[in-house]
């Protein structure tokens, strides 16, 4: 599901990800690219 939904985003598009642990909720904030390969990376919110 996920895939599809950024898939259907367009280039420079921002979008929100939540993600939860057991340390808490966060809140991540992504800019959309044109390269579609499968290849990612998390930086934590300083």
């Amino acid at each position: 599901m996920l895939k599809e939904l950024l898939a259907a985003g367009k280039s420079g598009d921002k979008v929100r990800l939540f993600m939860a642990n057991r340390s808490g909720l966060y809140e991540i904030e992504a800019i959309l690219n044109q390269k579609s390969g499968k290849s990612f990376q998390i930086i934590p919110k300083q």
